[in-house]
């Protein structure tokens, strides 16, 4: 659709779209084909090449490797067959890891000074699953990861825009919820320290600055930096990805209504598979039935906005896998493509009756006779 992604020109750069919903309800098909249309087409009035995108999957259940058909690890790679875009799928472990090896011992060190821990004590609580550590981590990743997105077309970081394809919805909520959450937690963290500074003045007569305050500092800043971006409607947006069907529609409400709460934009939703109508009882039933959960949503979501713009992709006959199959549904969603995938040397693969062809259709209706 013309409206989809609005803001994403130079005038008003994009430099953040997450993408989440309910399990299934192609999340990561629409996050992949968006980052493959948005790097292969130039901003409106530009002359410079596609922007440089990085697609990065934050669910623990990776499936951007099969949506892409490429190999995909925690580190970027460039996706082959599409200039300026690089794909990642963020490991939970490996982030640990890393959080650990770098800052166990500042840790210990906080803790033996801000409470009545000796060192040994202080190691054990350290190494277990501490209250506020796994989001501490999550946010350090996610800081780390925002820092690559450039402010603008020739600013610092490495990637014009970032597209996200995160977990099913709750995941999601925590995930974006964190940076509000931490807040409690750096300023616990900042009154151990500064009971550690208040006995140095007051023993010491004087107290110098080490590696907790380089920790609190720099984690302080994360969030800073997260909270920047994530909460800031004219760089960033998060879509929605839902079915026509009840289930769906009441969970992406409750994810609309949190969203709204939290101050992160909402702007566009994207209703994926919607049947086409067709000759056979089966499948006229199967489109009343998405009309009107399409007109429930326009009821349901236009009240909590100025507008939603509504993306309607269509039910296809065929799995949407691999990059120009996937670039055929971006172009789908962005009004480009009249509903029709095509891959090199294949078939087309067009909205469908269904979901199986037209024999499907005849046997359905009989078995729908009285």
């Amino acid at each position: 659709m013309s409206g989809f992604l609005v803001n994403a020109n130079p005038g008003a750069p994009l430099r953040l779209v997450i993408f989440g919903g309910k399990g299934g309800a192609g999340k990561t098909t629409s996050a992949a084909a968006t980052a493959i249309h948005l790097a292969r087409h130039r901003p409106a009035g530009s002359p410079e090449p596609g922007r440089k995108v990085l697609l990065v999957s934050t669910d623990p259940a990776h499936s951007l490797a099969d949506s892409l058909d490429v190999r995909v690890s925690d580190v970027p790679s460039a996706v082959p067959g599409v200039d300026n875009l690089w794909v990642r799928e963020l490991d939970a472990y490996q982030a640990d890891r890393r959080f650990h090896v770098q800052y166990d011992a500042v840790l210990r060190t906080l803790f033996e000074r801000g409470t009545f821990l000796d060192g040994v004590d202080a190691r054990s609580i350290v190494d277990l699953p501490l209250p506020g550590l796994d989001e501490i981590i999550a946010v350090r990743e996610l800081a780390n990861l925002l820092t690559k997105a450039r402010r603008d077309r020739g600013g610092s970081g490495e990637y014009d825009l970032i597209i996200m394809d995160t977990a099913p919805t709750g995941h999601t909520l925590r995930l974006l919820a964190l940076p509000k959450v931490m807040e409690r937690w750096v300023h616990a963290y900042s009154l151990m320290q500064r009971k550690h500074k208040y006995m140095q003045r007051t023993f010491a007569g004087r107290c110098t600055l080490d590696a907790v305050d380089d920790f609190l500092k720099t984690f302080e800043a994360d969030l800073r930096r997260v909270r920047e971006l994530l909460y800031n409607s004219a760089a960033s947006e998060f879509v929605p990805v839902l079915n026509a069907d009840p289930l769906s529609v009441a969970e992406t409400r409750r994810l609309v209504e949190a969203l709204a709460g939290m101050g992160i934009a909402v702007r566009s939703l994207i209703v994926n598979r919607v049947p086409a109508d067709g000759d056979c009882p089966l499948c006229q039933a199967r489109h009343a039935g998405a009309m009107s959960w399409l007109t429930r949503i326009e009821q349901d979501f236009l009240p909590m906005s100025s507008g939603f713009n509504l993306v309607r992709v269509p039910l296809m006959a065929g799995q949407v896998r691999g990059v120009e199959m996937l670039a055929g549904f971006g172009a789908t969603v962005f009004g480009a493509a009249g509903g029709t995938i095509r891959a090199p040397g294949a078939s087309p693969v067009t909205p469908a009756c269904c979901g199986h062809g037209p024999r499907a259709c005849a046997r359905g209706s009989d078995q729908l006779k009285p």
